[in-house]
This record gives structure tokens, C-alpha cells and sequence, in this order.
């Protein structure tokens, strides 16, 4: 990821180079990991642990430890809901914070 530059250049660019590579009989190869679902399945205490180890500071990761923490989800199907249940994982979707994380 860079600033102001989307996936469509990255991958624009990463042709081109892969073009340039085959015209002058190199080998190419590619990996790819997709990420686009990774802010779904972290986990909260990894999270925190890595802000700590990378660093951050101590209110920095209460605000973030506050920010996750006490949220449930239910499901509401057909009229009824399941019980509610704590969230350990991901990030919340939708809130004016969730691109920060």
C-alpha cells in the first residue's frame, strides 16, 4: 500500500515490469496474498500486543484497547435475534474510526 496510489496502478505497474522481464527473456514470477479481509480476523489481544511492541504509547493503546473493547453482535434472523455474544476479532465495520484501523 502507498499513499494516494490505488491497487489499479500497482497492478498496471507490475505488468509492465513483468513485460519488460519477458521481452528481455527473464523469468517472471508472482505471489500474491490477498489482505483485503485481514482487519476481519485480528485478533483484539494481538493487536494490542503489537502497538505495545512496536512502541506506541501507553494511551494510545488504551484508546484503542477502549475503542474495541465490550462490543457484542447478535444475529437477527426471521424475527428473532440469538443471544449477543463478545467480539474478540476484527475491527468494526463502518464507523468513522474503521479506516484507521
Amino acid at each position: 500500500f502507498r499513499s494516494k496510489k490505488g491497487p489499479s496502478l500497482a497492478i498496471s505497474e507490475y505488468f509492465k515490469s513483468c513485460i519488460y522481464d519477458l521481452d528481455i527473456k527473464n523469468k517472471v514470477i508472482g505471489a500474491f496474498y490477498d489482505m483485503s479481509k485481514a482487519f476481519d480476523t485480528i485478533s483484539h489481544v494481538k493487536l494490542l500486543y503489537k502497538l505495545k511492541f512496536y512502541g506506541f504509547d501507553i494511551l494510545a493503546g488504551k484508546f484503542v484497547g477502549s475503542y474495541l473493547s465490550e462490543r457484542l453482535q447478535a444475529v437477527y434472523y426471521e424475527g428473532y435475534f440469538s443471544q449477543y455474544l463478545n467480539v474478540r476479532t476484527g475491527v468494526p465495520q463502518g464507523p468513522i474510526l474503521g479506516p484507521v484501523f
